[in-house]
């Protein structure tokens, strides 16, 4: 990565989660309950059977109730797994037999013990985390790559799908080559089509 485009990233990712973290609790849960009715709507969330989500922490769109929905509508969850010596990430079913806990990072992820590693090739949707996102679906994340990696290692087009807050969309997101976009984002404000 061209340093410059780094420090250009580095610059907009703490501008917007400065503004993400200053969100109250009631502003989250007012903007989560528009997100999701949003997501509902969506035509590749509705006709998906394996979904790949994140767990959400801190200020990121809250994702347990779409979790909960998916699980109770016989869809079939997977999670992240983070490999922190490779900056590689792997994806776990998800389901009552799993246990929680909290990674040094802050995250959830499965205890070693209940893991249940899946085949990426498998997933229809991809439930996206990030810090700034633009029209054309180009995303800033949190530095480590995860989900560029992951997705230049997948064979099969899977729908990526961001959830944000409609502040994190900008007009123009710097990218490198191997940054790889969502096909959506949806807000509170409704569902952006990207296009590039």
């Amino acid at each position: 990565m061209e340093p410059l485009i780094g420090d250009q990233k580095k610059l907009i990712r703490t501008s917007i989660l400065e503004k993400r973290n200053s969100l109250t609790p009631q502003e989250i849960k007012e903007a989560e309950k528009l997100i999701i009715n949003n997501l509902m709507e969506l035509n590749q969330f509705i006709k998906s059977q394996n979904v790949f989500s994140y767990l959400s922490f801190r200020s990121e769109v809250p994702t347990n109730y779409i979790i909960k929905y998916c699980i109770e509508h016989k869809k079939n969850v997977y999670i992240p797994i983070c490999i922190r010596e490779t900056k590689e990430m792997l994806i776990s079913l998800f389901d009552d037999d799993v246990l929680l806990s909290t990674s040094n990072y802050g995250v959830q992820e499965p205890t070693k013990e209940t893991i249940k590693i899946a085949d990426r090739e498998i997933l229809d949707i991809a439930i996206m985390p990030g810090a700034v996102f633009d029209t054309r679906g180009y995303r800033v994340g949190y530095g480590a790559g995860y989900y560029d990696k992951f997705f230049a290692h997948t064979k099969k087009k899977i729908y990526k799908i961001a959830l944000a807050f409609s502040f994190q969309v900008i007009e123009e997101v710097p990218h490198d080559n191997f940054d790889i976009p969502v096909d959506c984002i949806v807000t509170e404000r409704g569902i952006i089509m990207c296009c590039r």
